[in-house]
């Protein structure tokens, strides 16, 4: 109720007759030192009364030390008048508070030791421990999602379904299926897409018939930066990138013939069988495959401005010697392959060097220096000859090509040239790739600090081609990062004790923060029963000692100022004056903060659910914490002061025991406030005020003066960052990096984006499926990535009929002749079209197959009679291995193929966008046209659910914020029960929102994966501050010019913002310092909003109720509160 939360408590000492009491009781001072708020009691036994006694006060307003004493009868009426009753404020929630203060201490223990026992119970009930959990970054719930879990369960299976008989499957139908990213096996993080970590029967399967070429092997190396960065290794098995890889030519794929112009004119094409070439070192073409298939070292290299070009012989000869130097050490430590079995040479790394030492006659024994001068003959020709095979890879290439083009020499690799090769003949960007052991790339990272990175004429920078260095590297940083952001707490912790000058309170504080962590995982994990732990849960501890401190500042100072407004109250009555108002304040932004996180968890991607809903308890419980732990110590913090000796209290309770005795000075002196600083209370002795005060009255003069011009930069602020924000664009491409671009690592990976292989890569797409006779579905617990979900079977479909037989075996030619979708392979025929060629063959065979005569019933081709379709087609695929056509009871359940789309997972979301929609429309229109029983055929890829995945990301965002801003609006109205106060405070956050949103489009950031996810979660906090001067500026009641209700606002809550302000932007100070740039993104918005909220309260929204803002804010709201109880009342007369 309005009564309870907003009331300002009368002050009785300020009466008509408040001159002849000030003649005839005690006088008082209030001692603000250090920004306490004591009554200093004289020694005896009625000092640690709270509502009479003797009272020493000293009061000057020069800050010279005055003392002035005198004694009152304990029954004197004119001496009682001189005290606040606590009987005087008897709403509900001042009862509760005066209740708190008689039995602090109760309340206090009760409350810490209720904490403590929950807490011990979630942390070994709920088996807490701290691990970075980083699996689940994929949608789950979306049509894509539920479309490429049934394609994953089926594509995972296929080998049981088709060999298990009807158990295989019953235990797909019936039995959710454990997930395939559960990254909490202790024993081996790297787990299979299956999960589970075991080997892969179905693999054997395929290995034992000579056809793995027909299963796509589970992909692996689940770490955090795989998860977070679906590379292609992750998107497709990585059996499919070495089937693409010796069938596309990329990205490795150097020239395996060469033309030898003959006299005559004709040319002839000379297979380069390399073996020999170095004594005892086979690098024939079948080593080179295993080569590029595998994880090897692969450092890209650049040149200085000065040396354009690596083919520059000077440049060569530095490149040459850098590659020895890290040989080397491969060679010291058993990293690589040897040139002969038991030998010690290594293999050369394929490179700019190993093809001029094959141009070169005994190349290979050449020096580098006699390399570098063997070379520089040759340089020109092959600048030329690089020039026309680039030009016509880029005219000409064709993906399903078995070679490269005919003027591309022996040895080339689009791997040694950038991409614009073609146009400037320079070798900007060039690259080697060593023959070092995949299976020890952990080991080889450890010494990666030895190789050479070249001179100042060649920078080279080290990796392997699937960023194994990379993911490693940020695995390792993760747990630093987070112990970094806890570190934040020494900030938070300082800023408290500064504030407050007690220790008491500054560990109570942070006892509160502490609390809120524990206290919310019992309810997440034993109430909620959620069972799954991102890593983006610890960031948590961050965001709570962040914002924490924000409570304990906001009842720290409305103790204060009601300790200030009643000096010789007693601690019942300050409670009841102070602790409901704070209560009152810090609900507000609570809820308004907690609704942000916890709309948030609109999102359909595991980590970004689990860390708002995390958050959105630890904000609840840290205001819980904060009520029933920082309350009680306030009232216990007001006792010891008034029962200490002379108001001195020790040194735990209070700073000021190292000042005892003597009289107060200068530095005292300054902290001396107002009783009244703004007259709410008409008190008429006034007093120095402190410095942050002083700052707040100076800050309202500047701001009272130029208003008009404040609000006329305001509305031109908003309007230009609203512009600017609207610009705030989606990435240039959906991969999401973690390292910053100085990192070597990172810039292994963009520098290779300046080779010209990675433009061919782009070119070859992603691996997509169609499939018939399965529901998309997800019944897995969409919260766990350690489930997957059941088997789900689409009941209508039926292949049998003809017509359905026929629509099938259109419908792969239909799809590959369309832009979009392209065969894996050269050679790929889709099942039911070899199946067709089968039958046909068949049938005109004089020795038939005996499964083609005992079930197949003469077919001539498709379609077949219904009544043979099921067994013949079975025990077709059955004899040839082919599990793309599966039987359940009997039938055809479930039929699919493979396509290639032209898009990959790191394609701009755009991009993907218009790719998915083309497919999804043409599917659309075959489904249209085809017969009852297969026209629910659909389509899914890895690459469109992450782009699905980006793209719920992004809807998060928007959505989120809309329901953060809805939330603030209403509680705005709910409270300040006036509709002028939310519309200014819902334009300050308007404008908060809009300036972090143009600082971030000026700082040349997108709207990605990672910023959508900040900007939501902050959407809460850019609106707590401006809800303060919101609160405030309404509770003074009655009617009140607009001046007084601004310079009331400032003084009450001015200090507890710049407070907040400060820690909280300290915090995210120290979270720049992180690593990973989720982090470092998460503190920079951070920062900026904090900014942008101080600057919108202090500026915008006090400019905007300076010049326009109501005097009795609530008076429309009190009209219609009056004229419903009116109404009221005149019914129940009437009914009289």
């Amino acid at each position: 109720p309005r009564s309870t939360q907003s009331r300002v408590p009368h002050d009785p000492t300020t009466t008509a007759s408040s001159k002849k009491q000030a003649a005839t009781t005690t006088m008082t001072e209030v001692n603000n030192n250090s920004d306490e708020f004591e009554v200093q009691a004289l020694p005896s036994s009625s000092s640690s009364s709270d509502d009479g006694g003797l009272v020493k006060a000293k009061t000057d307003d020069h800050g010279d030390a005055k003392a002035a004493t005198a004694t009152a009868a304990a029954g004197d009426k004119e001496d009682m008048a001189m005290v606040e009753s606590a009987d005087d404020l008897n709403s509900f929630w001042e009862r509760q508070a005066k209740r708190v203060a008689r039995n602090s201490c109760a309340h206090f223990w009760a409350a810490l030791i209720l904490a403590i026992v929950l807490s011990a119970i979630a942390i070994v009930v709920g088996e807490f421990t701290v691990s970075a959990n980083t699996g689940g970054w994929t949608s789950r719930g979306t049509l894509i999602g539920d479309r490429h879990t049934q394609v994953g369960l089926v594509n995972s299976f296929q080998v049981s379904l088709a060999t298990g008989g009807d158990d295989a499957w019953l235990e797909l139908i019936n039995n959710v299926q454990s997930g395939w990213e559960d990254d909490d096996d202790e024993v081996d993080r790297r787990r299979s897409l299956r999960g589970g970590g075991e080997a892969d029967p179905d693999q054997d399967y395929w290995i034992e018939r000579g056809l793995s070429e027909r299963y796509d092997f589970p992909a692996q190396a689940q770490t955090f930066a795989d998860l977070m960065t679906p590379t292609p290794d992750r998107i497709l098995s990585l059996q499919q990138e070495q089937r693409r890889a010796a069938t596309r030519k990329i990205p490795f794929q150097s020239a395996t013939t060469m033309t030898v112009n003959e006299g005559n004119g004709e040319a002839r094409r000379l297979q380069t069988d390399l073996s020999g070439i170095i004594p005892g070192c086979d690098i024939s073409a079948s080593s080179m495959t295993i080569l590029f298939s595998e994880a090897r070292l692969w450092p890209v290299w650049k040149t200085s401005s000065k040396y354009k070009t690596a083919l520059d012989p000077a440049v060569m000869e530095d490149l040459c010697v850098a590659e020895q130097n890290s040989l080397k050490v491969l060679e010291d430590n058993n990293f690589c392959d040897k040139c002969a079995e038991g030998g010690t040479k290594c293999v050369p790394p394929l490179s700019i060097v190993f093809y001029a030492r094959l141009q070169i006659a005994d190349g290979f024994s050449l020096t580098c220096a006699e390399l570098a001068e063997a070379w520089a003959p040759l340089q020109a020709s092959t600048e030329d000859q690089w020039q026309s095979c680039v030009k016509t890879l880029k005219t000409e290439y064709d993906p399903e090509s078995e070679t490269l083009p005919e003027e591309c020499p022996l040895g080339f690799s689009t791997m040694m040239v950038n991409d614009d090769f073609d146009e400037t003949k320079l070798v900007t960007y060039t690259s080697s790739v060593f023959y070092s052991d995949p299976n020890k790339t952990d080991a080889i990272y450890d010494v990666e600090g030895q190789f050479d990175r070249g001179t100042s004429k060649i920078e080279g920078v080290y990796d392997t081609q699937h960023e194994d260095f990379n993911n490693i590297y940020v695995d390792s940083m993760l747990n630093r990062d987070m112990a970094l952001a806890m570190g934040s707490a020494i900030l938070v912790a300082i800023a408290i004790l500064v504030h407050t000058r007690s220790l008491m309170l500054t560990g109570v504080g942070l006892l509160q923060i502490i609390f809120s962590f524990p206290l919310a995982y019992f309810v997440y994990k034993l109430i909620l029963g959620l069972d799954f732990f991102p890593f983006l849960n610890f960031i948590g501890v961050f965001v709570i000692f962040a914002l924490g401190a924000d409570d304990v500042f906001v009842a720290v100072d409305k103790w204060k100022n009601a300790r200030l407004d009643h000096p010789a109250a007693s601690t019942e009555y300050v409670a009841a004056a102070a602790l409901p108002d704070a209560a009152s304040a810090m609900f507000l932004t609570t809820v308004t903060t907690a609704v942000a996180f916890f709309a948030t968890a609109i999102c359909p991607v595991a980590p970004v659910k689990m860390f708002a809903i995390f958050c959105g308890l630890l904000v609840l419980f840290d205001y819980l914490m904060n009520v029933v732990l920082v309350f009680p110590a306030l009232c216990i913090y007001d006792h010891y002061i008034r029962a200490s000796p002379n108001g001195r209290p020790n040194c735990c309770i209070s700073f000021t025991c190292c000042n005892r005795g003597g009289n107060d000075d200068d530095e005292n002196n300054d902290d001396m406030e107002v009783a009244d600083a703004t007259g709410a209370s008409g008190a008429t002795n006034q007093e120095k005020p402190s410095l942050i005060r002083r700052a707040m009255l100076a800050h309202f003069e500047f701001a009272s003066k130029t208003r008009w011009i404040l609000l006329v930069m305001s509305g031109a602020a908003l309007g230009i960052t609203a512009y600017y924000a609207s610009t705030f664009s989606l990435p240039l491409s959906s991969d999401v990096r973690l390292l910053a671009e100085d990192f070597e690592y990172e810039k292994n990976f963009l520098w290779r984006q300046k080779l010209f292989y990675d433009q061919l890569q782009r070119s070859g797409g992603s691996t997509a499926f169609v499939i018939w006779g399965v529901n998309p579905a997800d019944t897995g617990d969409h919260n766990d990535p350690g489930t997957w979900s059941t088997l789900e079977l689409d009941s209508r479909f039926d292949a049998s009929s003809e017509a359905a037989q026929e629509h099938i075996l259109g419908f792969c030619d239909d799809m590959f002749s369309n832009e979009f979708a392209s065969k894996p392979t050269s050679d790929y025929v889709c099942a039911f079209n070899r199946f067709d060629a089968w039958l046909k063959e068949e049938s005109i065979k004089d020795d038939q197959a005996a499964i083609y005569q005992e079930h197949c019933g003469s077919a001539a081709g498709v379609p077949v009679a219904p009544e043979n379709f099921d067994a013949c087609i079975g025990a077709w695929a059955q004899s040839e291995g082919d599990t793309s056509i599966l039987l359940y009871e009997g039938k055809v359940q479930i039929v699919f193929f493979t396509f290639v789309s032209t898009v990959r997972y790191d394609d701009p979301y755009d991009v993907l966008d218009d790719e998915w929609n083309e497919i999804e429309d043409w599917m659309g229109q075959k489904n249209a046209d085809a017969p009852n029983g297969c026209n629910r055929a659909y389509f899914s890829s890895e690459d469109f659910w992450w782009y699905d995945t980006n793209g719920q990301m992004l809807r998060t965002a928007y959505g989120s914020a809309g329901i953060a801003l809805g939330a603030a609006a209403l509680m705005l109205l709910l409270t300040s029960q006036s509709l002028i106060l939310t519309l200014f405070s819902t334009l300050t956050i308007g404008y908060v929102l809009t300036s972090v949103i143009a600082t971030l489009v000026s700082l040349g950031w997108t709207l990605g994966f990672l910023e959508s996810i900040c900007v939501a979660i902050l959407i809460g906090v850019s609106a707590d501050f401006v809800l303060h001067f919101s609160h405030a500026y309404a509770t003074l009641p009655g009617d009140a010019s607009k001046e007084e209700r601004t310079k009331y606002a400032l003084v009450k809550m001015g200090p507890s913002i710049l407070a907040a302000a400060f820690t909280t932007m300290a915090s995210a100070c120290v979270m720049l310092f992180t690593v990973i740039t989720f982090f470092q993104k998460f503190a920079v918005i951070l920062f900026m909003t904090i900014i942008q909220a101080t600057a919108g309260s202090f500026i915008v929204f006090v400019a905007l109720v300076l010049c326009v803002g109501p005097t009795n804010p609530t008076r429309l709201f009190d009209m219609i509160v009056e004229k419903c109880k009116g109404g009221k009342k005149d019914d129940e007369d009437a009914a009289n």
